[in-house]
């Protein structure tokens, strides 16, 4: 049984590339990026070579914000989901780390964080 994977067509480099090739992005009509990966990933790659004082101000501004949601979900005691073993926890440093994540945290609570990364190692080691 032959299956035909959807395609579409980057609009940087004109190729017809596999869905699977595209970014997601939830406001798009197919839920895709316009521009492939590759393109994509050349595009900030360049973005940062060439103004490198701007790309270090955008992601200094990305760190305030994250502490800025960091100490709203604090403050308001608000929970968050670990998207690894669905357990709601409350949104703080002792049970996520920090990252760009929803309110300044990362996906997963600590302890499957923890897993997650001994496992990389494994696979890693093994290699």
């Amino acid at each position: 049984m032959i299956t035909k994977e959807k395609q579409k067509k980057c609009s940087k480099c004109k190729e017809s590339k596999p869905v699977n090739e595209f970014g997601l992005n939830q406001h798009a009509t197919d839920g895709c990026q316009s521009w492939c990966k590759a393109c994509d990933a050349a595009h900030k790659r360049e973005k940062r070579f060439n103004a490198p004082m701007k790309a270090r101000y955008d992601y200094e501004k990305q760190l305030r914000k994250n502490e800025r949601h960091r100490k709203f979900a604090e403050e308001k005691g608000l929970t968050k989901e670990c998207r690894m073993c669905k357990e709601i926890l409350a949104a703080t440093k002792e049970n996520f780390y920090t990252g760009n994540g929803k309110l300044g945290f990362g996906s997963y609570c600590k302890v499957c964080d923890k897993k997650k990364r001994q496992e990389r190692r494994q696979r890693r080691a093994s290699q």
